[in-house]
């Protein structure tokens, strides 16, 4: 009964019909920026894989120690700073297209 009745409220909840962009709605110079922030995007994330081959290598090298453990933050921080780039890319190239 009480699914009944919420399904026919939100049946009866008015839909609004947003246009569709066209493609060719671009803001002016959209195409240089989305250039730059590949480039930046593909050299961020190449030190980003730096950073993690160097933090696994530290923590190998830790590991003949008996330290191994001590360096997961630096991956943590890596992998971090990798999803930060891939956000802030993926953010602004669809606020300037």
């Amino acid at each position: 009964m009480i699914l009944h009745t919420l399904t026919d409220l939100i049946q009866a909840v008015p839909t609004v019909d947003f246009p569709e962009p066209s493609g060719g709605n671009n803001m002016p110079g959209a195409d240089k920026v989305s250039a730059i922030l590949g480039v930046i995007k593909f050299y961020a994330l190449g030190v980003g894989v730096a950073g993690i081959i160097i933090a696994g290598a530290r923590m190998a090298i830790s590991h003949g120690r008996g330290d191994g453990a001590a360096h997961i933050g630096t991956l943590g921080w890596a992998v971090a700073g990798i999803a930060v780039v891939a956000m802030a890319v993926s953010i602004v190239g669809f606020v300037v297209s």
